[in-house]
């Protein structure tokens, strides 16, 4: 094995991560907004410290308001002139074929009326704007945008974003060889929606759940009254009148939604990934859905993550708030001798030893992060390892990555409200 070569940038897995999803930070109060930037964002932390890179599909890289905030806010502080592939360019882009220029990808996206956009709601119906924004796009015209949409804070904001990550992946991706390009996976989004449907290729223990049943009979419903259940866009637009029960059809949504996103994962050549519910879920229908997707999509053995959130509004603007200084700190780790060495033997170790090398790895972490004020590490009584956030030495939130799975992670108890997200990291087999 070439120690060298683990970091250089070819070595590190790909790593795709749910919470970037575009529809997630969609028609949300502001709690349950901060709510899910933390929840991306510690995922994000997490996944980084553990010597990942982070696969980036065309929706991710433009239309997730969570994406765009976050990353544009790292990558502000992020150093530029390192020679060290991991720091200077943690976010590959993966999209699904061959544009001239990212700002070009946008802008097909922006002309095609059968995409609606989840970071500009307000211009799904206005398809003369989005065109005229789609050409000054295209000709690099972020002048001409910035003087005609003035009056517009949203607008302005969203493409100020654009030209950041514009400058990135145009440096990272579109002048460089190697390029990522997803694969077409074809059918398989019906394919997984219908093994539900259809009842296939699914566990026994699974099916014979009250709550499956009601999930396979809320989607087909939606089946019988005609609504396209392979495009998420039509579940939420005319799914609803369909579906009297709340839970069931925020399972179906989830359900739907978790299966396009086993399609991404698989489609951008990750690696590993973390695939999670919505933050502080307690349905029993929604982490079903999650879990049913998995089947679906057969993506094999996953180690069991849990998620909490437990800061209250003030505390999560907070440490939002702080984000610019907490990822100064996550690059200085990221270039420390000590990280550099543990995590390229953790990167290096057999499958035989791989755990063990985890979680020498994670008490590095432990080590480095002793004197941080917004986040450490720390192993668990049975469980495995915990990365915590904080704010104001309160913890905020949790990321819990289980050793072994947790055997009451099936089990559905509509009286529990324990506010865990329940979820996995496929393919890493810790």
């Amino acid at each position: 094995m070439n120690f060298k070569k683990l970091l250089d940038g070819e070595k590190q897995p790909l790593c795709f991560i749910e919470s970037f999803d575009s529809v997630r930070y969609a028609e949300l109060s502001e709690r349950d907004l901060n709510k899910r930037r933390v929840q991306a964002e510690i995922e994000l932390i997490y996944s980084l410290l553990l010597g990942r890179r982070i696969v980036v599909p065309e929706p991710h890289s433009f239309d997730s308001t969570g994406f765009l905030e976050i990353v544009t806010d790292a990558l502000r502080v992020c150093p530029r002139k390192l020679d060290r592939e991991w720091i200077c360019y943690p976010f590959l882009l993966c999209p699904r074929q061959g544009y001239a220029s990212y700002r070009r990808m946008i802008s097909s996206f922006f002309e095609s009326e059968n995409f609606v956009l989840s970071a500009l709601p307000g211009l799904n119906q206005d398809t003369s704007l989005r065109n005229r924004l789609a050409g000054m796009l295209e000709n690099d015209s972020f002048t001409k945008i910035e003087r005609e949409m003035a009056s517009d804070g949203s607008l302005l904001h969203f493409f100020s974003q654009i030209q950041e990550l514009d400058h990135y992946f145009s440096e990272r991706y579109f002048e460089n060889e190697g390029k990522l390009t997803a694969r077409n996976l074809g059918s398989a989004m019906s394919d997984y929606v219908n093994n539900l449907a259809n009842a296939t290729n699914l566990p026994d223990q699974l099916m014979d759940q009250p709550e499956f049943r009601g999930l396979r009979e809320g989607l087909l419903t939606l089946i019988d009254r005609g609504v396209d259940v392979t495009r998420r866009s039509n579940v939420r637009i005319e799914g609803r009148q369909y579906i009297d029960d709340d839970e069931i059809y925020s399972g179906v949504v989830e359900y739907v939604d978790s299966c396009y996103n086993a399609v991404i994962y698989k489609a951008v050549g990750a690696q590993t990934g973390i695939l999670t519910t919505i933050e502080s879920t307690t349905s029993t229908y929604v982490i079903l859905a999650q879990n049913l997707s998995e089947e679906s999509a057969e993506l094999g053995e996953r180690d069991q993550i849990r998620i909490s959130i437990t800061g209250d509004d003030l505390l999560l603007e907070k440490w939002i708030r702080s984000r610019e200084s907490r990822w100064k700190e996550i690059w200085e780790i990221m270039q420390n001798d000590e990280w550099i060495s543990s995590v390229r033997n953790f990167l290096g170790a057999s499958e035989e030893s791989k755990r063990l090398a985890y979680v020498a790895h994670t008490k590095n972490l432990q080590d480095l992060t002793q004197k941080s004020t917004h986040f450490s590490f720390e192993e668990t009584e049975e469980r495995g390892q915990e990365m915590r956030a904080i704010c104001e030495s309160e913890e905020i939130a949790s990321f819990e990555h289980l050793f072994e799975p947790d055997e009451h992670l099936n089990d559905f108890d509509d009286e529990s409200d324990d506010g865990y997200i329940d979820g996995s990291t496929p393919g890493t087999d810790l």
